[in-house]
Order: structure tokens, then C-alpha cells, then sequence
């Protein structure tokens, strides 16, 4: 906001708004909020909707110094009023909130001191139970994803980002934050995965989308419609995101042969409980062999990956066992479940320091002789339909 104040941060069903727009309504929700009481460790419902208030409340909660909590208004009301209730949330902010009494609000930065260990977000994930349970992410967490992610995929302020999962998914952090850190544009439309591919390939080019996160699922169905009409990838799509279930190296090849010159196909791996990414592979048509699932690569610059067995010895290269995750990205922990925290969340001892601890996936894989993670599956009975 200081560095390009007339960029364009998000675009929506034609409206725009420029990063210091952006900036002064965010600033003046935060102010509201501070009225309100809500401070560090708070916790603030947002039930909205896509469109650019979210981003704004979203963005005003951390100003606050507050953690936000998602709540998708197209979930049944039994699941809502269960989170609203469990995460014992300071304010809501939904549908009927009154955004014109903020007008006469200030709009400066407000000034909140924020620790790194202090609650960014709370995600609800279900987990193998199916019950919702809210993962504690601290600003230090998401700030080391965004960081790496920032270096390593060579964002910005000329990228534009199409926003794709849903708001209380934990890839959204990564979709909103990662570009509107760099100055770069983000592009939102209601119920992007409604789209049909054809709808989806026009979009992007409309709105020159260079960089994009998708789930398997989807970008099998538009590669299905690319390779039937005999299309490609539009010129500007640089880089494509994927993640969130087992990739078939096949698929990838069909896929990355798809896009333009440069174009760059990334497999990344992590739970909502390691701060969305903890490990990623970019696809190699060269090294990446069609015999076996697509790797999920390395750990992410100050994450540690452990496959252990159940005693929690690491395992040699190629046995499979249990992935451990540790370092940067390990989240606080469940909210208000500290028999289950204590059960998933355990001592690190690999590490040297004091108080670290490791996250138990509850995922198999395996070391392969390159240095890569091959993902096996998992080692209960959960069964994961369409991401459900």
C-alpha cells in the first residue's frame, strides 16, 4: 500500500479496488474493531461471501491484531452455529453487518503490537472424525509460507492471481496473502469451481491470469477439455499450484505440456495444522518418471520433515512411514482440545531447541534415493471424496 498505493489489489464483477483504497477500509474496520474490544489472541467470525469485503475483514482482523476465523456461509447452519459457538468468537462480522458506520472512521494504519506467536487465523478442518475443530496458525507461520513462497515462485507486482478455493480452505491464506504482499493483483468471481473448464480457460485470459492453485480434480477436468478441443493454456498462466490429493506424474506431463514456454507446474503438500505448504515439487518432464505418483518434493525453507516408524525412528530411504512435520510452519495447536494437541502435536526430538515440536500427519511415505517425498496415502481408514 505504500510502495504502490494505485495498483490494483483486487478486482471483482467489474468493480476495482487500488491497494490504497484497500488499505483505508481495512484501516477503518480495524478501528471498529479495536472499538469493539477485540485485541491479540481475539478471535473474529467473517461470514461473507467472495467479494472484496471479505479481504477487507479479513485484512482489518490481523490490523486489529486479532485472528480470524472463516466461516462459509454455504455450510449448513447446524456446522455454523456449532463453530460459532465453539470458537468463542469476541465480534462476528456476516451479512447483516452495517459497513457505512465505518465512513466517518479513521483510516491511518492502527497501531497494535502483534508478536510472531500470536493467532493469525483459526481454521476449521474435520480431520479423520468429521467433527470441526479449529487449528490455532500464528502470524510467524504464515509469514515464513509467504515468504518462501514469495522467493521461490518469483512473485510480483506484475502477477495476477486467480482466486479459486473456498475462504475457510486453508489454501485461501496462501491465494489472498501471497499476492496482495507483493503488490500484485487478485481476481475474485463467485463459485470459481462452478465454472465449467471452457468458462474457466476464458476467464483467464480475460483477466490475464498469471498464476493460479487448483486442485487435482479441477485441472484434470480442463486438461480433459484442452486436449478434447484441441486448445492450450493461455500464454500469460506461468504458474499453476496444486495440491490437496496424490497427482498422477502422467496427468502433470499431460498437463505441463499444455502451457506456454516456462510455464511451471507445482505439487505442494501440507496440512492445515503446518500452515498450508510445508513441502513442494516443481514437475520436471525430464526427471519425473510416468511409473510412479508425481513427488511432493522438499521441505519449504525453515520446515523439517521426518518419516518415521511407530516408535518414532526415522525410517531408510524408500520404507514407508509415518510423515512428521517440524519447524516454522507448525501450528499452536487445536482450539480447546488439548488431549488431542497433546496426541498430534508431540516433542520434537531432533531438534535442539527448547520447546519444539513436531506435527504427526497421520500420512504415509516414503524417502525416495533422489532426496524426494514420495506420498503414499494414509495410515488410518479416513476416505477423502472430492476433498470431503
Amino acid at each position: 500500500a505504500e510502495r504502490t498505493p494505485d495498483n490494483v489489489a483486487l478486482v471483482f464483477e467489474g468493480q476495482q479496488l487500488s491497494y490504497a483504497e484497500l488499505n483505508a477500509r481495512a484501516n477503518q474496520l480495524a478501528h471498529f474493531l479495536l472499538r469493539q474490544g477485540v485485541g491479540p489472541e481475539s478471535r473474529v467470525g467473517v461470514c461473507l461471501h467472495r467479494s472484496p469485503a471479505l479481504i477487507t475483514a479479513f485484512l482489518a482482523i490481523l490490523k486489529a491484531g486479532a485472528a480470524y476465523v472463516p466461516l462459509d456461509p454455504n455450510y449448513p447452519e447446524d456446522r455454523l452455529a456449532f463453530m460459532r459457538e465453539d470458537a468463542s468468537l469476541s465480534y462476528l462480522i456476516d451479512a447483516a453487518f452495517d459497513w457505512q458506520q465505518l465512513a466517518s472512521l479513521s483510516s491511518p494504519n492502527p497501531a497494535v503490537t502483534v508478536h510472531s506467536d500470536n493467532a493469525a487465523c483459526m481454521i476449521y478442518t474435520s480431520g479423520s472424525t468429521g467433527k470441526p475443530k479449529g487449528v490455532l496458525v500464528t502470524h510467524g507461520s504464515i509469514v515464513n509460507l509467504i515468504v518462501a513462497l514469495a522467493s521461490l515462485h518469483h512473485i510480483s507486482s506484475e502477477d495476477r492471481f486467480w482466486q479459486f478455493v473456498s475462504p475457510s480452505f486453508d489454501a485461501f491464506t496462501e491465494e489472498w496473502l501471497l499476492p496482495l504482499t507483493q503488490g500484485a493483483r487478485l481476481v475474485m468471481v463467485p463459485g470459481p469451481s462452478r465454472l465449467l473448464p471452457e468458462e474457466f480457460i476464458a476467464a483467464l485470459e480475460q483477466h490475464r491470469i498469471t498464476v493460479t492453485l487448483m486442485p487435482p480434480v479441477y485441472w484434470a477436468a480442463v486438461a480433459e477439455y484442452l486436449l478434447r478441443s484441441g486448445k492450450r493454456l493461455p500464454e500469460t498462466l506461468r504458474l499453476l499450484i496444486t495440491g490437496g490429493s496424490e497427482t498422477k506424474t502422467e496427468w502433470a506431463r499431460r498437463y505441463h505440456s499444455l502451457g506456454a514456454e516456462g510455464f511451471r507446474l507445482i505439487n505442494e503438500y501440507g496440512p492445515t495444522e503446518a500452515t498450508v505448504g510445508a513441502t513442494m515439487h516443481a514437475f520436471d518432464p525430464v526427471t519425473d518418471d510416468n511409473a510412479t505418483p508425481l513427488t511432493i518434493g522438499g521441505p519449504l525453507p525453515n520446515i523439517r520433515v521426518y518419516i518415521v516408524d511407530e516408535y518414532g525412528e526415522p525410517m531408510p530411504i524408500g520404507t514407508a512411514g509415518e510423515l512428521y512435520i517440524g519447524g516454522a510452519g507448525v501450528a499452536r495447536g487445536y482450539w480447546n482440545r488439548a488431549e488431542l494437541t497433546a496426541e498430534k502435536f508431540v516433542p520434537d526430538a531432533f531438534s535442539q531447541q527448547a520447546g519444539a515440536r513436531l506435527y504427526r500427519t497421520g500420512d504415509l511415505a516414503r524417502w525416495r534415493p533422489d532426496g524426494q517425498i514420495e506420498f503414499l496415502g494414509r495410515i488410518d481408514h479416513q476416505v477423502k471424496i472430492r476433498g470431503f
